[in-house]
């Protein structure tokens, strides 16, 4: 009897979930436009996000990743930026090899 009701709260609590997951609460896949192997991503909220990698790339969106901005940095092409992090969609720092960007 345990074993039964144990089998009916397990169900009811996974179709509970599934009952409130949205459209929206799915990953979707988008091209960035770079050719870039990106490393790093920092997301602020649902809409913007950066993202970072090879060839100094710093990249944004604010659209959920339907479109992508660059944000070039010169005299950097073959710095590999590992990490980024994002204050805002404003505002973000990258770093690689120890340096601050």
């Amino acid at each position: 009897m345990r074993l039964i009701l144990a089998s009916i709260a397990i169900l009811a609590a996974s179709l509970s979930i599934l009952a409130t997951t949205q459209a929206d609460d799915v990953w979707q896949s988008f091209e960035t436009g770079s050719q870039a192997s990106l490393r790093g991503l920092a997301a602020v909220n649902k809409d913007a996000a950066w993202a970072c990698g090879s060839k100094a790339t710093i990249i944004q969106t604010l659209d959920g990743g339907k479109s992508w901005l660059s944000h070039p940095i010169p005299n950097l092409i073959d710095v590999e930026i590992r990490s980024i992090h994002a204050w805002d969609s404003e505002r973000t720092i990258g770093q690689a090899d120890g340096i601050f960007l």
